[in-house]
Order: structure tokens, then C-alpha cells, then sequence
């Protein structure tokens, strides 16, 4: 991965690879830390997204491993939700790992802050200015796509589940800038790897 404190395996990036171009719903479990670094997914925890007020959300089962993972299948957005990064600052989570077509994100808790949840609507309200960014980039006409995607979306700047658009070094710096923005407000530590540095 592209930050260095955890690693994915070859064969974990391949099975998150498949969950996001090869199902058609979220799917969601924890990872667990094997030989200091490495993280893997617990395979016996993997379940797809419950639909919550006409979206797909994770409520994970069993016991919390302090690494969330999830994937954003390719009809889906590629980016984190505010609720992805909030949810990093509300529990008792280490690590948030999200998968999308463009690429991985990781959300690392390192001070271990934890908001109340009488503060939760102003984070999301804050963090929603730096995740629309990210978000006009997904089809380059300067809005945000509110729905999930359906096959004849996917022409011109989509990504399609047959082809992944290697993004531009400038469309990178400009995801990561957002989420350094982000990293000043709530002091979370935020990476992006896009798919064509990981599976080289």
C-alpha cells in the first residue's frame, strides 16, 4: 500500500479487488493483524451492507478488531462517505480500510480522539465540503452523483467493471489534498493508493 505502517498482501488485494469489481453490493468485515504488519481480512466476518434510508451501510458482526475494512463496489462511489471518516473518530477503531474503483483508502485514528455524539453533524457538515471535491471528479461535469450508478452510466469518464481508469497525477494531488484538509480538521491520518500503483 501506498502508506507504510500496514501492509496487504498480494493475495488480500486481490480477494478486495474482486469485491469491488465483481459484486454488486458493499460487503464489509474486520482485518486482523498477522506478523506485525500485515493485515488480512476475517473471511468468517465478511457480509454484505445493510440498505439504511435507501443506502447500503456496514454493521459489522462479532468482535471489533480495531481494523474496519470495506469495499464500495464499482457502481458505487469512490471515495469515502462522511460517514466512512466520522465513523473512524466516533468508535474505537485503529484503522478504517476502504475499498473503491479507484483505488484504497486508509483512515488511521493515531491520537485516538473521540468526538460525542452531539458533535457528530458538525463534523460531517465540515468533512462534506472537502468529500464533494473529491467527489466532482467522478464524472468531470462538475456535480455529484447522488444515486448508485447503472450500466449505461458507465461511458465517457466512468469507470466501468471492465476498465479502470488510471487516474491522473493531478486528479491524485488533488484527492490527497482534500484529505490532508480533512487530517488538519479532525487530526486523522488519511491515504489514497489508486489501483494502478497497487496492482503493478
Amino acid at each position: 500500500m501506498c502508506e507504510k505502517e500496514y501492509i496487504l498482501s498480494k493475495d488480500t488485494l486481490n480477494t478486495i479487488y474482486e469485491h469491488v469489481f465483481e459484486s454488486e453490493t458493499e460487503l464489509c468485515s474486520y482485518l486482523e493483524l498477522k506478523s506485525g504488519k500485515e493485515l488480512k481480512i476475517i473471511v468468517d466476518l465478511l457480509q454484505e451492507g445493510d440498505v439504511t434510508t435507501g443506502r447500503k451501510t456496514c454493521k459489522n458482526k462479532g468482535k471489533s478488531s480495531g481494523f474496519l475494512y470495506h469495499s464500495h463496489p464499482f457502481s458505487s462511489r469512490s471515495y469515502p462517505s462522511t460517514e466512512d471518516i466520522v465513523k473512524v473518530l466516533k468508535y474505537d477503531f485503529k484503522v478504517s480500510i476502504i475499498a473503491t474503483r479507484w483505488g484504497i483508502y486508509t483512515i488511521k485514528n493515531p491520537i485516538k480522539q473521540k468526538i460525542k455524539e452531539d458533535e457528530v453533524d458538525y463534523y460531517l457538515k465540515k468533512i462534506l465540503k472537502n468529500v464533494d471535491v473529491i467527489g466532482r471528479m467522478e464524472n468531470k461535469k462538475g456535480f455529484l452523483a447522488e444515486k448508485y450508478l447503472n450500466p449505461e452510466d458507465f461511458k465517457g469518464d466512468f469507470h466501468s467493471k471492465y476498465y479502470i481508469k488510471t487516474l491522473t497525477d493531478d486528479e491524485i494531488k488533488i484527492i490527497r489534498d482534500e484529505l490532508e484538509n480533512i487530517h488538519r480538521f479532525t487530526k486523522l491520518t488519511l491515504n489514497f493508493c489508486p489501483w494502478s500503483y497497487l496492482l503493478r
